[in-house]
């Protein structure tokens, strides 16, 4: 079973201010829409791992950045 650490709002803030310097609103709610997408297909069994294992990756890049 899939489970998430972190859910797509924090792991899209977290990537953007990594990414941008000072990211707009607009910005991190971009990203936050393809998170959802990510993770709804990572969700579904019948995807390729690969949907999961890059979940895995970007949560694990921000909780390394919040320590």
């Amino acid at each position: 079973m899939f489970t998430v650490e972190y859910y797509p709002e924090d792991i899209a803030e977290g990537l953007c201010l990594i990414a941008f310097n000072n990211p707009s609103r607009r910005t991190i709610m971009e990203c936050t829409d393809g998170l959802l997408g990510l993770l709804a297909t990572a969700k579904n069994s019948y995807n390729p791992e690969g949907y999961r294992v890059l979940y895995k990756v970007l949560e694990t890049i921000v909780d390394v950045q919040e320590v």
